[in-house]
């Protein structure tokens, strides 16, 4: 019996399973600059993200915290989106 069509398969399921499907992009609309934590899987990373500027693909489940602005919860193609400073979503 041949098992590569098997091992070709298997490794396309464990490619497909391993890689998130969409990522959260955080967008700031004001124009003053913040420092923005992501924090997923219980590792935080911390960023400044300047005026009218964006990160893309920043996580694929996640809290974003702006000290003094509050927090929200991201995830898949959802856009984080700073504006008037204040935290809001819009889908993707």
């Amino acid at each position: 019996m041949n098992a590569f069509p098997v091992t070709i398969a298997g490794a396309l399921l464990t490619v497909g399973l391993s890689a998130p499907a969409w990522a959260v992009d955080i967008l700031n609309a004001d124009d003053r600059d913040y420092e923005v934590s992501v924090t997923e899987n219980g590792v935080e990373s911390r960023f400044i993200l300047f005026r009218g500027g964006d990160e893309e693909e920043v996580c694929g489940i996640c809290t974003v915290s702006i000290d003094g602005v509050g927090a929200i919860e991201a995830s898949g193609r959802e856009q984080v989106v700073i504006s008037a400073g204040r935290l809001g979503k819009r889908s993707g």
